[in-house]
């Protein structure tokens, strides 16, 4: 897939989020040509909602089952982990596909759980139990996407909203904005869904944009970016906020396209450069991938999303990895040679 095709993926996203969104219509063989990115980033569902073509309908179903099977599994962990003497909030998932207009087109892999870092240990007892044990789970202690100091201020802000009967707790609408848009830069926003989440909360009500903005000056313009390219490319409303679209850098667009259309590929492997050199076939595309984005290297040197030119940070990013890779090959070899 090619950029130009990224940027049509995401006119068909557009307002993909909001009740009564009006269809799109495809050229032929744009569906078939967006169809293998739309299924590995989980974004049948919202496109079939723009679309309601048939076949996107088909292959969409499983991803819609289970996201429709997450929601009797949250209320049984809020009644599990309550009996345990835990209070969870929920975030991502269900506590986002609530605000769109078909909750059951948002995809959900697994469930994020937050707790006080005083619970952590009653909540990792009471989800080991066999009954909750096949769940999908990722659980929390405080709020590591926001690098909140102290969580207990955001745990107080929170609120609970009906499921099934049950009172399950979310983060307020603020402080959910900032978590989304901090978690997709530094999961390099590969995932078109993630824009939708951001236009999602911002449309969801009125926001205190000084607690949205808050913090360093630096988290602040990454989430203010990350408002701002959800305007652009999924037509996100930023009427009444500070947020100015047209102060994005002009890299930041492409770069973000650019991770669409690798679906993920760009993200390191996980394969240590040792295994590489024992196989040298691949050493070419492993080099390839440590090799950072404009995207990639402003969040890993912590930079501001700004005009200067993002090639030193790319160069420095890469210095220091290939420093910490210099540093773990001896340790590596040995692991390979004993396996």
């Amino acid at each position: 897939m090619t950029r130009a095709l990224a940027r049509r993926m995401a006119d068909v996203l557009a307002g993909a989020w909001r009740a009564g969104a009006p269809s799109v219509a495809l050229a032929p063989g744009e569906l078939a040509a967006m169809m293998p990115h739309l299924t590995v980033t989980g974004s049948l569902p919202l496109v079939w909602a723009r679309t309601r073509d048939d076949g996107v309908h088909r292959a969409a179903l499983a991803q819609v089952a289970r996201t429709l099977a997450h929601e009797p599994q949250i209320v049984r962990l809020f009644l599990a982990l309550r009996a345990a003497g835990v209070e969870p909030v929920l975030a991502k998932g269900w506590a986002l596909a609530r605000l769109y207009g078909e909750p059951a087109a948002r995809p959900s892999a697994d469930i994020d759980l937050f707790v006080v870092p005083g619970d952590l240990a009653r909540a990792t007892a009471a989800l080991a139990d066999p009954a909750l044990a096949a769940i999908g789970v990722d659980l929390h202690s405080g709020f590591p996407d926001l690098e909140e100091a102290d969580p207990a201020p955001v745990f107080a802000r929170s609120l609970t909203v009906p499921l099934a009967g049950v009172p399950v707790r979310v983060l307020a609408p603020e402080d959910h904005l900032r978590l989304v848009a901090l978690h997709l830069w530094r999961h390099a926003a590969w995932r078109p869904v993630w824009m939708c989440d951001v236009g999602a909360l911002v449309e969801s009500g009125p926001l205190d944009w000084d607690r949205v903005l808050g913090g360093d000056a630096r988290r602040a313009d990454w989430v203010a970016s990350a408002v701002a390219l959800a305007h652009r490319l999924v037509g996100a409303s930023v009427a009444g906020s500070p947020v100015e679209p047209a102060r994005l850098p002009r890299w930041l667009e492409p770069a973000v396209l650019d991770h669409w259309v690798g679906m993920g590929r760009h993200l390191y492997d996980g394969v240590p450069l040792a295994a590489h050199l024992l196989r040298p076939s691949g050493l070419i595309d492993a080099l390839r991938r440590r090799w950072p984005s404009p995207l990639q290297a402003s969040v890993s040197r912590r930079a501001r999303f700004d005009g200067r030119p993002r090639w030193p940070l790319q160069l420095a990013d890469c210095a220091v990895r290939a420093v910490q890779s210099i540093a773990r090959f001896p340790s590596e070899v040995r692991a390979l040679v004993r396996r």
